[in-house]
């Protein structure tokens, strides 16, 4: 099998996990962002910037009345940039200090001068920046009676020109709040995605249904999407009319395949597991069967979850009308039926209060069964999940095929791994997996757009079976008693 670590990792992976834990990447970039605004706060001083300006000019023979060519013009502007540097050196710098018997090192006071140059013109400024304007002012102009004599024992070819002497400035330098803000967003997203990145990569929970088919090599029947709670209460069957449309054809594709995987291998018993609990086994056990049944299908469901029997609840069928494990033993298992108005048969449990859990090792609830395969095209069983109790191996094994339903980003690999490898040691017929509460895809997939051309058709369909009365004001069916 392999692992997702072994995978190459691609841009749409890195996607992928940005959309999964965007709250990551939202706390990673306001963290990022507020803190670059109090560090900005706190150690932001008081400075002054005073500023001149000079004009670099290519010297010229005085015999010459001609006007600077184009060339003379670039030559000037390419001399800016080097007398930028000579500015700075030891010499003028040292020069500067003495003069203004400044006592401070020479890198700090290189630190407060800044030479800058404006593009196609021949004008060089210098910048002085420091929490004395007065004295910016005096370092900003006594570089400018250096600069000239510099300048020229240093680079023959050209002149130098004050074009302004600095002057006192009038107020300090506002502190960079937004150039911080930017950075620090900047370092925040990347620090998001970073660990997103990290949890994708050590987390290792499957995210698409091709990932299911190269880790466990199980075909994939078909992909559920995640619905929201105030859509999912308003109906999660496919006996609701409001329930979602793009969620209710999900579940009727999934049972046309089932359909089509259990009549070409005569597969008439079929267990609806999982590798963990809530990974939505019950309610694919439940719409599977419906959608079986809309096809034109006899099928009973039984509920075989000794952990959580939840179908009754899920069908809301009347709690006089659910047996208990044990009473099935006792009784005979097509006593247990509840038919319902729709046409599917149901055997629903609670749970049972002796903790009897003997009824799936039991030869009499087997050769219930073999009688039953006589009336139903076929049984459904909702088991507990293979981790939760060992009678969900033994019943796999017992019966034609098995449906496995896992989550997206909800059990690990490993755990999913495991599962598989319980139901292949009772030798399992393992006939596909679901994807299920599918929240995230890749870029480009178009999942979510898939059932769309389906709403009139339905639509007009549940119009009909509302006018005939086969669904209740709220899309409910009608139980009836056995």
């Amino acid at each position: 099998m392999k692992s997702q670590s072994s995978k190459e990792i691609t841009f749409s992976d890195v996607f992928y996990w940005a959309l999964r834990w965007k709250w990551i990447v939202l706390v990673s970039l306001i963290t990022a962002v507020g803190g670059s605004f109090i560090y900005t706060k706190s150690t932001y001083t008081t400075s002054y910037t005073a500023t001149a300006s000079m004009v670099v000019n290519i010297e010229q023979d005085p015999t010459l009345t001609m006007q600077p060519t184009a060339a003379d013009i670039y030559l000037a502007q390419n001399l800016s940039d080097t007398y930028a540097l000579i500015l700075k050196s030891n010499r003028v710098i040292s020069y500067v200090k003495d003069k203004l018997n400044l006592d401070m090192p020479l890198s700090e006071l290189r630190s407060y001068i800044k030479l800058t140059t404006t593009k196609n013109t021949q004008i060089l400024y210098v910048n002085v920046t420091c929490s004395d304007p007065q004295l910016a002012v005096k370092i900003a102009n006594k570089v400018m009676e250096v600069a000239p004599k510099a300048m020229m024992e240093t680079v023959e070819i050209g002149t130098i020109n004050v074009l302004d002497y600095a002057t006192l400035p009038t107020a300090p330098e506002p502190p960079k709040i937004s150039i911080n803000i930017i950075f620090g967003a900047l370092i925040g997203i990347g620090a998001g995605i970073v660990i997103t990145l990290l949890l994708g990569i050590l987390s290792a929970r499957f995210r698409s249904s091709e990932e299911v088919e190269d880790a466990l090599i199980i075909p994939t029947l078909g992909e559920i999407p995640h619905i929201g709670k105030k859509e999912k209460s308003n109906g999660s069957l496919l006996s609701s009319e409001s329930v979602p449309i793009n969620y209710s054809e999900a579940f009727r594709m999934i049972g046309t395949v089932v359909q089509f995987v259990a009549g070409n291998a005569g597969l008439k018993t079929l267990a609806v597991t999982s590798s963990t609990e809530n990974e939505g086994k019950t309610l694919l056990s439940v719409n599977i069967a419906l959608a079986l049944v809309q096809a034109g299908k006899k099928v009973l469901l039984i509920d075989s979850d000794i952990v959580n029997p939840s179908v009754n609840k899920l069908l809301k069928i009347p709690e006089e009308q659910v047996s208990y494990f044990s009473q099935a033993l006792k009784e005979s298992l097509s006593s247990c039926i509840v038919n319902l108005s729709s046409g599917l048969s149901v055997i629903p449990f609670i749970k049972d209060r002796e903790r009897d859990h003997a009824l799936f090792s039991s030869p009499l609830f087997y050769k219930a069964i073999d009688g039953l395969k006589t009336i139903y095209d076929y049984i459904i069983f909702d088991t507990a999940p293979v981790s939760a109790v060992t009678d969900a191996i033994a019943l796999a094994g017992r019966t034609d095929g098995v449906i496995l339903i896992v989550r997206q980003e909800h059990a690990s690999q490993s755990t999913v791994s495991a599962a598989v490898a319980q139901l292949r040691l009772v030798k399992a017929n393992i006939i596909g997996c679901v994807l299920n509460d599918i929240r995230y895809r890749k870029p480009g997939s178009g999942y979510s757009d898939k059932y769309r051309y389906y709403n009139y058709e339905n639509n007009a369909h549940r119009e009909s079976r509302r006018n005939e009365g086969e669904v209740t004001a709220d899309g409910n069916k009608e139980i009836q008693t056995p």
